[in-house]
């Protein structure tokens, strides 16, 4: 798997489609209104589309591990 944000942030559209992702880091952006979520790990940060119910304890400066895909 893609296991930092500048991995991922550097896929070529034409590679991107479904490629396995985990990346710890912290949460710098939680809207638990719209569902938005954003980590930052030592490389560079990435937008999470994540299930509203998975982010509704996080806040901002928390660290998690997330896995998905592109």
């Amino acid at each position: 798997p893609l296991t930092t944000a500048r991995a991922v942030r550097e896929l070529p559209r034409d590679q991107a489609a479904a490629r396995p992702v985990v990346i710890t880091g912290t949460v710098t952006r939680a809207n638990h209104v719209v569902g938005d979520l954003f980590v930052q790990d030592d490389t560079a940060g990435v937008y999470v589309n994540p299930d509203h119910e998975l982010i509704a304890g996080l806040g901002e400066g928390d660290r998690v591990t997330v896995s998905g895909v592109t």
